[in-house]
């Protein structure tokens, strides 16, 4: 006999699965669509960190952005490779619209 916990699991690990495939296809599809992104980032202009700090009794963490040192030249763009940005990452890339991380594309997709 079959149980309501070995099912629920079965479940899980299926959902799991096929989340882990549908983030591996979008990725490669990403990667064909931006075949110049920076490979250290992958495209994503660099890494979220936490930082924790105390706070009354427990603790508060702080999110921090670690910008990706692989590409020297600041006006490269992580996404297309172009040279599209200003100095400053003050604006969008003028070549593909890649905006720091923060719009649905801007990095390839992960699990």
């Amino acid at each position: 006999m079959t149980s309501t916990i070995q099912i629920n699991e079965e479940a899980r690990e299926r959902f799991e699965r096929e989340h882990h495939e549908e983030v591996a296809k979008a990725a490669l599809e990403w990667k064909a669509r931006w075949p110049h992104h920076c490979g250290s980032c992958q495209g994503h202009g660099g890494a979220v960190s936490y930082q924790s700090h105390p706070y009354g009794m427990g603790s508060a963490y702080e999110q921090m952005f670690d910008a990706c040192e692989a590409i020297p030249e600041a006006n490269i763009c992580h996404r297309c490779g172009a040279p599209g940005l200003d100095e400053d990452w003050a604006k969008p890339c003028s070549e593909c619209g890649w905006n720091y991380g923060s719009g649905p594309d801007d990095g390839c997709p992960q699990p």
